[in-house]
């Protein structure tokens, strides 16, 4: 499932080294140093030239910037609150900070932010506890947007219910909802 972005590079790929070898082989034959340093400028060239398309197809995979601009569109200047989970870059593609509901802070990615959470008492404003949860959302003035894993499915779809809200399929495993005030 990961090295499905390599398959339709593999073969153009290959068959640019290959014709980089011939070339380092004539170069090797003829005893040529022009020759020899032209196939070792030619192997960056065939590698990414020719497997722009497979790295751009990688890429896209790896990013969530279709995942914000769907949020983005759907959101509709409401409040981002990230439920148990935080897709990777969706503050810097959404370009405002979200809040992110959390028991330990592992949703981060980041071993240095779940320690300072587990260390310090009062966490920072974005950041709310799992057990707080209820009573933050019931405090919020403004409407939230908010999002969440499969695992809180359920959650979510409570939280909806209680404000007559529909839960819309974000991408497989990630659900959505527009909580009005």
């Amino acid at each position: 499932e990961g090295f499905q972005w390599l398959l339709p590079v593999c073969f153009p790929v290959a068959s640019g080294l290959v014709v980089v070898a011939m070339i380092a082989s004539l170069a090797c034959w003829r005893k040529s140093p022009a020759v020899a340093f032209y196939a070792f400028l030619l192997v960056p060239v065939a590698v990414f030239t020719i497997g722009f398309r497979g790295f751009l197809s990688y890429a896209n995979t790896k990013t969530n910037q279709p995942l914000a601009q769907r949020i983005g569109h759907l959101a509709d200047g409401a409040e981002i609150v990230c439920l148990r989970c935080f897709p990777s870059g969706l503050p810097l593609y959404l370009k405002r900070c979200v809040v992110v509901v959390t028991d330990t802070g592992k949703e981060f990615k980041s071993n240095y932010i779940a320690f300072m959470l587990k260390k310090t008492t009062q966490w920072p404003v974005g950041v709310v506890r799992s057990s707080e949860r209820d009573d933050w959302l019931a405090k919020q003035q403004r409407p939230l947007y908010v999002i969440a894993p499969e695992r809180e499915h359920d959650t979510l779809m409570a939280a909806a219910a209680q404000k007559h809200a529909s839960v819309t399929e974000l991408e497989p495993g990630l659900w959505g909802a527009l909580l009005p005030r």
